[in-house]
């Protein structure tokens, strides 16, 4: 049982996958932010792919149209992260990277909405001091800063919860 639910084993390993999923995506893609200073779109089309297949067969086996309804909903709350992030990167001139945008895009299909907020909000709280010191330091606007390596420990805590 888990939080009062019963929890049949097809479907712990459906979480245990989505778990798997969303960290290795994760991985993937910070590691190419902090090398390229940009993430293939292949990474997130397969990332989606998979996560979207994984909710899927999640909640297909649960009640039909209306769990379909409900899933439709679920993944569009969870995408409001990246829709923010996408639409101050249209706004703002490029302050803030797609790449970041797309990434809580996709990580809203692992999540769900209450941890993909806690997952941006927690990266921003880490990347803050860090842009504080550049910053000071006097490397200014000029230098971009990878910001989903910040994320990485803050994703590992979320998957937990």
């Amino acid at each position: 049982m888990k939080g009062g639910k019963r929890v049949n084993g097809s479907e712990e390993i459906g979480r245990f996958l989505q778990s798997a999923g969303f960290l290795i995506f994760m991985g993937a893609a910070a590691w190419q932010d902090i090398r390229r200073r940009s993430i293939s779109l292949s990474t997130f089309f397969w990332a989606a792919v998979f996560g979207l297949l994984l909710r899927l067969g999640l909640s297909g086996r649960t009640g039909g149209g209306e769990a379909l309804i409900k899933l439709a909903v679920s993944l569009g709350t969870a995408a409001l992260p990246g829709a923010v992030l996408l639409g101050t990167h249209v706004l703002f001139g490029k302050s803030v990277g797609q790449g970041d945008g797309l990434f809580f895009l996709v990580s809203g299909v692992y999540l769900g909405a209450w941890k993909n907020f806690l997952l941006l909000w927690g990266s921003l709280l880490l990347c803050f001091p860090v842009s504080v010191c550049l910053l000071l330091m006097g490397r200014g606007r000029e230098y971009r800063l990878p910001f989903l390596p910040f994320a990485v420990p803050v994703g590992i805590g979320v998957i937990f919860l």
